[in-house]
């Protein structure tokens, strides 16, 4: 099995399966340019990411390992309702915070299926919820005018 040292920007060292690591377009990318092997003591490292978002991502690509390619198409429908059991559980027990750290992670890392699947995470819980509620949640200022609020009121009447 080969492996890569990995390291977070805690300081964090990580020995990861190489198989498992190249998911990420980003890592491949630096193995290739920076001449790194399994034989190389050297290491990458993710001044990025801390070590407990890493650690999530490495149990997400272990899930995830045989998993074919997600397709890079444009046209590729992306329905936020297609989320596979064990990704909404995963997601489940995290917070808000953990959930964006990842999205954020997964952006650096290049890792695409990773970063559409906690998109739809969070695109489902704001459709779950009213505007109000989200912006609570996100301590999200509402600075509409009441002109404005009556512009989306009459939209929404229109689209129904």
């Amino acid at each position: 099995m080969t492996t890569i040292k990995i390291q977070t920007n805690d300081g964090i060292d990580f020995l990861i399966e190489k198989n498992l690591i190249i998911k990420s377009k980003t890592i491949n990318g630096m193995l290739t340019d920076l001449c790194i092997d399994e034989n190389n003591q050297d290491f990458i490292p993710l001044f990025k990411i801390n070590s407990k978002t890493f650690k999530k991502i490495v149990e997400w690509l272990e899930y995830h390992k045989d998993d074919p390619p997600m397709p890079d198409s444009p046209n590729h429908e992306k329905e936020s309702d297609d989320i596979i059991d064990w990704d909404l559980e995963f997601f489940a027990t995290m917070t808000d915070e953990e959930i964006f750290e990842l999205i954020l992670a997964s952006t650096f890392l290049d890792i695409g299926y990773l970063y559409d699947t906690g998109c739809k995470t969070v695109a489902n819980v704001l459709k779950k919820n009213t505007p109000r509620s989200n912006r609570k949640r996100y301590g999200l200022k509402d600075d509409f005018t009441d002109e404005q609020r009556a512009q989306i009121a009459k939209e929404r009447e229109d689209e129904e």
